[in-house]
């Protein structure tokens, strides 16, 4: 049986998805580098970082199901303005409602860049994964080492104003990329902003022209499509068809659930018959786990953990270890801060940038969420002792720590980019997405606690 189709895996593609990985991630990465100097006009810790990643993760999670079939061009667009208004807001306003606002808007701006692109690797080669992680990984050192070097009195000596307004750069290198680099396959539905009508996107979707992945399921079940370069040209579907593509049970045409505003109809050899709602809640939700998120939770849960481990150790704990200048290479508590971001996105970018190299099995997902949990407990037993005698060596398990995280990432979308059939990846793709939220919420809400107890009861 033939491979399907490749989608388009040239060079630009490759570079559209890296710089759009380092766009999407940047916003987000200069505000943990600048927690410090926000958080200096207000009273408080971590719950602007936790605030702004709820508000992450409930456009990560809502996100997916909303795009389960197409990906649309106007979910970029609002990523750029997102990207813009956060920069401003920072750079312009210093009243602390205005840093809020900066904050949720960075925040949400970054879960729905995050599941867009990642759903829209469905359409590409897994090659465009290992590029987008490489730049989401870039964002990371690009943005802390930037924002530490032109803030550091030893370097360029900005203020975070200023800073934050030679970075408004960003939103419009985003903007050309998207719309001038990547090369879209004809299996995305194409949205022109002078055209409403192309506003709405269409119900089917030729997975055929899906690309065929290595140790993929689909490569014995494609049909053969005789003219590959040409767009798709599909009849208009009768209502039973439509009925039967967008049922939760497609593989079975003779008896299926499908909810529908408060009922559910049920499909037996094409009649239709009603049945109480708790009956379609019910049978919905199972089906659905069972179909779509048991098969992810295997990925999901280490994922979740490795990031709440990092994200509790680096919005939580490491703002703690204040080194003195003899031993701290005569850094302020600031400065410390701010290199310490810069180290663990070091080790991010290192790792996620290593996946055409070096690719981890499924099973040793779980080992990097141990390891990582590891770190958290070794900083936490620190923090409150301090046992640590010199910055160098804090430095080295901060990298150390990037690089599991970051390998933890590519990974785990490289896995199933590689696994998911086609038809089901670009919904997978998006709804793993959620799991570094999940637990980046989870550690922004047990740092506040953790801080002020360590703070209380620390020997040092």
């Amino acid at each position: 049986m033939p491979h399907g189709p490749e989608a388009p895996i040239g060079i630009k593609n490759v570079l559209a998805f890296w710089v759009l990985g380092l766009c999407n991630n940047f916003a987000y990465v200069i505000m943990l580098s600048a927690a410090e100097d926000i958080l200096s006009l207000e009273e408080g810790s971590t719950s602007d970082n936790s605030t702004g990643k709820e508000y992450s993760c409930l456009v990560t999670q809502n996100r997916p199901s909303s795009v389960h079939s197409d990906i649309d061009r106007l979910c970029p667009t609002g990523r750029y303005t997102s990207c813009f208004i956060h920069q401003s807001f920072i750079a312009v306003y210093h009243e602390s409602s205005a840093l809020w606002v900066s904050v949720v808007v960075a925040s949400i701006g970054s879960g729905l860049g995050e599941v867009t692109y990642l759903s829209l690797t469905s359409h590409f080669s897994n090659r465009v994964v290992a590029s987008w992680s490489s730049g989401t990984g870039a964002a990371g050192i690009f943005g802390a080492f930037a924002y530490a070097a032109l803030t550091d009195s030893h370097m360029l000596s900005l203020s975070p104003r200023h800073t934050l307004i030679c970075m408004l750069v960003i939103p419009v290198l985003f903007l050309l990329t998207y719309y001038c680099l990547l090369e879209l396959p004809v299996s995305i539905h194409r949205v022109r902003l002078t055209s409403p009508s192309t506003y709405l996107v269409p119900i089917t979707v030729d997975y055929r022209r899906l690309p065929v992945c290595e140790n993929s399921s689909d490569e014995e079940d494609r049909p053969e499509i005789e003219n590959e370069t040409e767009p798709l040209r599909t009849p208009r579907p009768s209502f039973k068809e439509k009925v039967i593509e967008n049922s939760i049970m497609r593989k079975s045409c003779l008896n299926f659930t499908l909810a529908m505003r408060g009922y559910i109809i049920e499909v037996s050899n094409y009649h239709l018959l009603l049945a109480p709602f708790h009956l379609m809640l019910v049978k919905s939700l199972r089906f659905l786990f069972y179909l779509h998120f048991q098969p992810l939770l295997k990925f999901m849960i280490p994922l979740s953990v490795v990031y709440f481990a990092e994200y509790f150790i680096n919005q939580g704990l490491v703002q703690l270890l204040v080194f003195d200048c003899a031993s701290g290479f005569n850094l302020g508590p600031s400065s410390q801060y701010r290199w310490y971001q810069v180290l663990y996105q070091i080790g991010v970018f290192i790792s996620r940038s290593s996946s055409e190299c070096i690719s981890l099995p499924p099973i040793f997902l779980p080992l990097l969420a141990v390891l990582q949990m590891f770190n958290a407990g070794f900083f936490f037993v620190d923090a409150l002792r301090r046992f640590i005698p010199h910055i160098a060596i804090i430095f080295g398990i901060v990298l150390y720590e990037g690089l599991l995280g970051g390998a933890s990432y590519v990974n785990t979308f490289n896995v199933i980019h590689k696994t998911v059939s086609a038809r089901d990846r670009e919904f997978s793709m998006g709804f793993a997405s959620m799991s570094d939220s999940f637990g980046i919420v989870a550690a922004g809400f047990l740092a506040i606690p953790v801080h002020n107890y360590i703070c209380k009861t620390s020997v040092i």
